[in-house]
C-alpha cells in the first residue's frame, strides 16, 4: 500500500493532512514530539478509514533527528511515496530581545530538518523513478517579517530550497513542491506568541487545498485569491504594513 509520511502530524495542519490522505486510502507514518497526541490521531484515522497508521515520536529540532527518523521509517518497510515536511514552529518579538535558543531550534526544525529529510527521501524516490515531496511554506516567505524575523526568513529558505531542488529533480519522475498558505487556524500563533490577521483558513480547508493543488505541476502552491492579491502588492509596502501590525505594544 502506498504510504505518506507527515512530520508535525499530531495536530493542526499535519493532522488535517493525515485525514485527507487517509480518506484517499493511503497508509500513514506520522511524526511529532508528543507520543500521546500521535496515538490519538493514529487510532482515530485507522478506525475511521481502515488504513495502517504508524507513529514515530521524535523531536526534529534536535541535531541528527532527521537521519534518525529516516532510519526508523525505513525499518517499517512501508512504500513511502509522499513525504510532507510540515513540522514547524514560530516566534515573535524584537529580534535582539527574543530567546536565542528558541530561534536556533526554530531554524533547526523549519529548515535543517526539512532539508535533511528532503535529501534523504528524495534520493530513494529518484532511484525508484517516482514520488512526491510537499514542503509546507507560508506566504511569510515572500517578504521580510519585522517582529517575526526568524520565522519569515526560515520560510524564505523553504521556498527557495524547494524551487532549486524541484528544478534538479525535473525529469526524474519525482515532484517537489511547496505549499504556501496564509494564516491557518491552528495553535501555531498562540505558541509563537502572535496573532493571526487577515483572511484565515481552517486546518481542514488548508489541508484539502494543499492536496488538491499538489496534483498540479506547479512548484509553488498558494491557495486563495486573497493571498495571491496580497503578494501582488509591492514588497516594501507589505513589510511596512507588517511592521505596524506586529510591533509590540
Amino acid at each position: 500500500m502506498k504510504t505518506v509520511l507527515i512530520t508535525g502530524g499530531s495536530e493542526g495542519l499535519g493532522a488535517a493532512l493525515a485525514e485527507v490522505y487517509a480518506r484517499q486510502g493511503y497508509d500513514l507514518i506520522l511524526n511529532a514530539r508528543h507520543a500521546d497526541r500521535l496515538t490519538d490521531v493514529r487510532w482515530r484515522l485507522s478506525g475511521r478509514y481502515g488504513v495502517r497508521v504508524e507513529v514515530l515520536p521524535l523531536d526534529l529540532a534536535r541535531p541528527g533527528a532527521a537521519e534518525q527518523l529516516y532510519q526508523q521509517a525505513g525499518a517499517l518497510h512501508m512504500d513511502i511515496r509522499i513525504l510532507v515536511n510540515n513540522a514547524g514552529m514560530g516566534s515573535s518579538g524584537i529580534s535582539w530581545e527574543t530567546d536565542v535558543a528558541k530561534e536556533e531550534r526554530e531554524v533547526l526544525l523549519n529548515d535543517v530538518a526539512l532539508m535533511s529529510l528532503t535529501k534523504l527521501f528524495l534520493k530513494d524516490m529518484v532511484q525508484q523513478g517516482c514520488g512526491q515531496i510537499l514542503n509546507i511554506g507560508s506566504t511569510a516567505a515572500f517578504q521580510a517579517g519585522p517582529y517575526a524575523a526568524c520565522y519569515y526568513a526560515s520560510k524564505a529558505f523553504v521556498v527557495r530550497y524547494t524551487e532549486a531542488v524541484a528544478r534538479e529533480a525535473k525529469g526524474t519522475g519525482v515532484k517537489v513542491q511547496c505549499f504556501c498558505p496564509g494564516p491557518v487556524r491552528t495553535g501555531f500563533f498562540a505558541k509563537a506568541g502572535s496573532k493571526a490577521r487577515g483572511p484565515i483558513l481552517s486546518a481542514s480547508q488548508a489541508a484539502e487545498e494543499a492536496v488538491r493543488l499538489s496534483q498540479s505541476s506547479r512548484v509553488i502552491l498558494i491557495p486563495g485569491m486573497s493571498s495571491r492579491l496580497m503578494l501582488a502588492a509591492p514588497q516594501k509596502l507589505r513589510v511596512a504594513v507588517l511592521a505596524r501590525l506586529k510591533k509590540p505594544q
